[in-house]
């Protein structure tokens, strides 16, 4: 059984525009708290031209809901840690020995910063 003993936000783009036209992008919270099982995959460091990137991948594990299994990974992120993680996809998962279909979704992220 999965422990999910992480608390993560998940923010959603959005947009506005300002008085003069232009398209002002913002991040608001869509899900405060939910609770997760995160699983970090890899992580590097690496040089590009004279900046050290770091690069780190992690797999939140929540429990199902239908709302968040309809996000676009492109108009919402994860705030976990301190950190914000950019979402590379949603994929519901079953549990294979229950039989219940659509049990957790697992939101594979890269680190944002």
């Amino acid at each position: 059984m999965t422990t999910y003993n992480e608390a993560i936000d998940i923010e959603r783009l959005t947009e506005t525009i300002s008085d003069s036209g232009a398209i002002i992008e913002t991040w608001k919270t869509r899900w405060p708290k939910v609770w997760a099982n995160a699983t970090f995959l890899q992580g590097r460091d690496f040089w590009s031209g004279a900046q050290l990137l770091i690069e780190r991948i992690v797999v939140f594990r929540i429990r199902y809901s239908a709302n968040m299994a309809q996000m676009s990974p492109s108009k919402y992120r994860v705030s976990y840690s301190g950190r914000t993680w950019d979402i590379q996809s949603i994929i519901a998962v079953a549990d294979v020995d229950s039989g219940r279909p659509r049990v957790e979704l697992h939101i594979r992220c890269l680190q944002n910063d």
